[in-house]
């Protein structure tokens, strides 16, 4: 009897180890879900300021003051390797692109790569025709006059919010260079024409910066092959 007491105090004690040590396994196995890497944490941080800076039709000084706290290179290197592992179809692409166009950094390239979100389907997801209106047009602006042709031609099919910015970066681009923005769009058809002087007709100017671009259209002389489009402007822009 005390043998057989024995016996079953040994079993449980046994039985009771093996529980035991299963359930430490089980821990030991147990693995923290891992926290995001650095380099991780810092690509999210950096796209949140590139989509501030470039997207959703306004440019923000913070965002682009952020920006510029980085090392020059190492920010363009690291814009460039997060850009070439995102899908061929994200938006971030092009906001990557406008930001570096922004730091003068493969100009041509970055371009294109804007350019090609500017079309009546998009190969881009949730990149709206505005937001992309808003960076060429701020392109523009900054000096590169010829991106006009392509926002002209936007023109014939953009509306809503896409065609009230456009009639806005029209606006922006005739108040700083009224003789580059006529002799521009003397160069499209009559039909890209016809729908850019429609838009104008909801122009963003002021009655100064309106009147003074009268001046100048009244001031085209009448030889001039530039003249019937003047007067095309003129009638646009008078109430």
């Amino acid at each position: 009897m005390k043998f057989s007491l024995l016996f079953l105090i040994a079993v449980f004690q046994a039985t009771a180890l093996q529980n035991g040590c299963a359930g430490q396994s089980s821990i030991l196995n147990y693995q923290k879900p891992q926290p995001q890497s650095i380099e991780q944490s810092q690509d999210k941080e950096l796209l949140k300021n590139v989509a501030q800076f470039a997207g959703e039709g306004y440019e923000s000084s913070a965002a682009w003051q952020d920006l510029m706290t980085h090392d020059r290179q190492k920010l363009i290197n690291d814009l460039t390797r997060i850009s070439s592992s995102l899908p061929a179809e994200d938006r971030n692409r092009v906001l990557i692109a406008f930001t570096l166009c922004k730091m003068r950094h493969d100009y041509s390239h970055n371009r294109q790569v804007v350019l090609s979100a500017l079309s009546k389907h998009s190969p881009y997801k949730e990149l709206y025709g505005d937001w992309v209106v808003t960076m060429i047009g701020r392109l523009v602006i900054d000096g590169d006059k010829d991106l006009l042709e392509p926002l002209f031609k936007a023109s014939e099919w953009s509306d809503g919010a896409m065609a009230t910015d456009l009639a806005s970066k029209y606006s922006e681009a005739l108040a700083t260079d009224p003789n580059t923005f006529l002799n521009l769009l003397s160069l499209q058809s009559p039909s890209a024409r016809d729908h850019v002087m429609y838009l104008l007709r909801d122009n963003s100017l002021t009655p100064e910066q309106n009147e003074k671009i009268k001046r100048y259209l009244k001031a085209v002389a009448p030889s001039s092959k530039l003249a019937p489009i003047a007067a095309q402007m003129l009638k646009a822009l008078s109430p």
